[in-house]
């Protein structure tokens, strides 16, 4: 570290070399000046000056200043330091001067922006990410009320894009998707947004409308912009797409509603035929009818033993040894047969199901794991993924005690997977249920990172004992650079903050090699073993203890 010595004026007395090597500054040139007027830039030196008397009075108010700083070098180039400044005691507690110590992280926010650019955009089409465009989505909303305007929202998705894929491979998939987003975006002015929410589904916001004939307009603009051919591996490819339009507040007064009107519209313009578009109209809610069927049926679900968990083991990445278990719901209906989770735990979320089911599944993981230990002699983690809703229900941290006490599995063999969504509300309660848990000595971990909003500066916060990277970034790293320099990245940061580090995802052989280069801790994939049932897990227990 770079270190200051400063007299109870905040003189500078002492600079070490590392200060020197840091910042081009000498020590000789600098003894007797303030922190914070170092360089000749006057501008800069007031910029620095305000920083400095912002940390002396915290210093002097609560006896230590931490944080991150965007300095300047001798020679104006400009870094990214964190500093820690404490006072310097005498015998009889009185301060006699000040310590500053400070460490070189610009590698670290590179990779900060890096990953704050991942979680935000679309990396293939450089478009915002299905979470920006909620949040744009919202603000829009929320600027329509204020100004009794129109917002317009389109569900685009190309027809045929599937046929296209499997015909002429993915290159000219990724090339039709890089050209489209182009296409689409050429059509819309300055304040609209055009996202890219997944596979071929795109989403278009129109803000300040004034009338819902501007979006029939954009509509037939995006229409007759994918006239033209495409040339996809030298050929000309014809390709059309189907656009449903819902508006605000007309259709719904909401966002999650909106998107499932304009959705359903989209739905309503394909049966049309190619190339058109169908605004939303009441009778399009066949789909919540669906929904409510669904909700009567999860409400006996519980009492008629229809939840099931099926298990996937985690493992030691670089000795291929079995170190843990995640839970996983499954959902067996007689009429609807199996229902995996992202069908049912959003609505299981709205009506406030979630919480019955989630003790569920705490109660039978923790005797899941207890049963393991008996039959072979080792203790397991178990994992369980925790919802929004479920954690910020009053009684989660008293279910998670009595599903432990029940059980009688130690609190450190539990690992709750928290969605990195819910750490970033920032909140005194998240950060207490947190608290909590960790001083139960229950592991915690961060699910799917960098799928939602980077949350980096959050993770140095809160009590997470591992991280883990989502299979949407593993997938790929064979053969996307883009990709495994993201996952390096991930990988360095979670163990800069003393994370330990789980790959979702892992398939191939090829990638588990990747991640033993690159220091992963574990390893979770269908190269190990798909999520099986008690019963088939079992047997694969008693036969690979080592994978």
């Amino acid at each position: 570290s770079s270190v200051l010595i400063c007299d109870r004026q905040w003189r500078i007395e002492f600079a070490n070399q590392k200060f020197t090597q840091l910042t081009g500054y000498e020590a000789a040139s600098i003894i007797g000046k303030h922190p914070g007027a170092l360089g000749d830039n006057d501008i800069e030196n007031r910029e620095s000056r305000h920083l400095w008397q912002s940390i002396r009075l915290q210093v002097q108010r609560v006896g230590v200043w931490q944080g991150e700083v965007n300095s300047v070098r001798r020679n104006g180039e400009r870094f990214w330091e964190q500093l820690i400044a404490t006072p310097i005691k005498d015998e009889s507690g009185g301060t006699t001067g000040y310590l500053i110590l400070g460490e070189d992280i610009s590698i670290r926010k590179r990779y900060e922006q890096q990953l704050l650019r991942q979680a935000n955009y679309d990396i293939l089409t450089g478009l915002p990410n299905r979470m920006l465009a909620l949040d744009r989505l919202k603000l829009a909303l929320a600027q329509a009320r204020r100004e009794s305007t129109l917002v317009g929202v389109m569900f685009l998705d190309l027809d045929n894009f599937k046929h296209i894929n499997d015909t002429l491979g993915h290159d000219a998939g990724d090339n039709l998707l890089i050209e489209a987003a182009r296409r689409i975006s050429s059509c819309l002015r300055g304040t609209s947004t055009v996202a890219r929410l997944g596979g071929d589904e795109f989403l278009v916001i129109l803000p300040g409308l004034t009338g819902p004939e501007a979006s029939s307009q954009v509509a037939e603009r995006i229409l007759k912009t994918f006239s033209p051919p495409y040339i996809l591996n030298g050929q000309e490819v014809f390709v059309t797409t189907s656009i449903g339009i819902a508006i605000f507040p007309t259709d719904s007064d909401n966002s999650g509603t909106l998107l499932q009107h304009a959705d359903a519209a989209m739905y309503q313009a394909k049966h049309k035929g190619k190339s058109s578009f169908a605004h939303f109209a009441p009778e399009m809610t066949e789909v919540s009818h669906e929904r409510l069927k669904m909700e009567s049926s999860m409400r006996r679900a519980l009492e008629l033993k229809e939840f099931e968990l099926y298990f996937q083991p985690i493992v030691n990445t670089d000795s291929g040894t079995l170190c843990s278990v995640e839970a996983l719901l499954r959902w067996n209906n007689p009429a609807m047969g199996m229902v995996m989770p992202d069908r049912f735990i959003p609505l299981a979320e709205e009506t406030g199901l979630i919480t019955p089911i989630g003790e569920w599944v705490l109660e039978e993981a923790c005797r899941a794991a207890v049963g393991w230990r008996q039959a072979i002699g080792k203790d397991i983690g178990i994992s369980v993924n925790v919802s929004p809703r479920q954690f910020r229900d009053p009684g989660f941290t008293e279910a998670v005690m009595h599903a432990l006490s029940t059980s009688g599995l130690a609190p450190e063999q539990l690992e709750l997977e928290i969605t990195e969504r819910l750490i970033l509300d920032n909140s005194i309660e998240t950060a207490e249920i947190l608290r909590q848990l960790d001083k139960a000595g229950i592991r915690l971990s961060v699910d799917d990172f960098g799928t939602g909003y980077s949350a980096l500066s959050y993770l140095k916060s809160y009590p997470f004992d591992t991280l883990k990277i989502d299979k949407s970034f593993v997938q790929d790293v064979m053969k996307e650079p883009e990709d495994a320099s993201l996952v390096r990245a991930i990988i360095n940061m979670a163990h800069s903050l003393g994370l330990r580090v789980i790959a979702e995802g892992v398939e191939e052989e090829a990638q588990t090699h990747f991640l033993k280069k690159e220091g992963c801790d574990f390893s979770q994939g269908y190269f190990y073993s798909r999520p099986l049932p008690a019963p088939d897990f079992e047997a694969w227990l008693a036969s690979n203890h080592r994978v």
